[in-house]
């Protein structure tokens, strides 16, 4: 396998785990608004309680990625640092 062929299939999987995880995530939805652990009625109508939501969904989804490896956890920690 070439190189850019390599990054073609990399690329192929990296967007079917995002799109795999957006699923997750927008079924986790109802699960936050029924957890009991926000008051959705204590936020105005802008973006501050989605985005806590999202930055929750988003700590709950990384765990399925997280890296068991001390060389995985420095190359996800490198790559983070270069995005």
């Amino acid at each position: 396998m070439t190189e850019k062929q390599l990054k073609k299939e990399i690329e192929r999987k990296t967007r079917q785990l995002i799109r795999e995880s957006a699923q997750h995530m927008r079924k986790n939805i109802a699960r936050a608004f029924n957890s009991g652990a926000i008051d959705i009625t204590a936020y105005g109508d802008d973006y501050e309680l989605p985005k806590i939501i999202i930055g929750a969904l988003l700590r709950e989804e990384s765990f399925q990625y997280k890296m068991h490896t001390d060389e995985g956890r420095k190359a996800v920690e490198n790559l983070a640092v270069c995005l």
